[in-house]
């Protein structure tokens, strides 16, 4: 897998928050532009919906990631962050020759091992959007020891996120992150470097150019720039 990644240059991220603009009816554009975060979709937790981190998340492990709920309810939220990709892929670890690509899912059990498939598994039930997901590294093992889907329809994740109940709300409430809708085709995207700034396109027009604007002031300056 290559090591090579690449941000949306300032000019696409702009462009594209135009268009989203100008594609809205009025009223929508309005509110987009008046409300105290610029929020056009107010969506409450789900399994099979996204958290995107917002610009409150700087300095946090969190930053700039984007998490597929896995499962929300009276016991707490877990999910797993679907944009953060190793440089390994399923051979490089176990006994197999399947190219799934690996990625650091969260930071809880980060030595454990959880996949996600775009198809019906028999030991558990498909969540929204048409993605089945499974926990444990056994239960990895003997994915890729049968016949596993390739690289487009599995991921493989070392950890996890959690939130014990009501914490996950709580941090949404004091603007951390913003609910999007799932998508089967983003979470097995072959560029998950460009993951966050087409979600934050779905939230708000100016939120990707937001996000960018405040990565670019957090970057370090050459010396002869200070």
């Amino acid at each position: 897998m290559s090591c090579n990644r690449t941000r949306p240059p300032l000019t696409f991220v702009l462009l594209s928050a135009m268009c989203l603009l100008l594609s809205l009816p009025a009223g929508r554009t309005l509110a987009a532009l008046t409300s105290h975060d610029g929020r056009i979709y107010n969506l409450t937790p789900a399994a099979g919906r996204f958290l995107v981190a917002t610009p409150a998340m700087r300095g946090n492990y969190f930053r700039e990631t984007v998490v597929f709920i896995t499962t929300h309810d009276q016991r707490g939220t877990t999910g797993v962050i679907v944009n953060r990709p190793t440089m390994l892929a399923a051979s490089d670890l176990f006994p197999t020759r399947n190219p799934v690509p690996i990625y650091e899912g969260g930071p809880v059990l980060p030595t454990v091992a959880s996949v996600l498939l775009a198809s019906q598994h028999p030991i558990t039930p498909l969540r929204p959007g048409g993605i089945s997901y499974l926990f444990g590294t056994f239960h990895v093992l003997r994915l890729l020891a049968g016949s596993t889907p390739h690289g487009g329809e599995a991921r493989i994740y070392f950890g996890y996120c959690g939130w014990a109940p009501g914490q996950l709300q709580s941090e949404i409430a004091r603007g951390a992150w913003y609910v999007v809708e799932g998508d089967r085709s983003l979470v097995f995207d072959a560029q998950p470097d460009w993951l966050l700034a087409r979600l934050l396109r779905r939230v708000h027009p100016f939120a990707a150019a937001d996000a960018f604007l405040q990565l670019q002031a957090d970057m370090p300056r050459p010396q002869a720039l200070r």
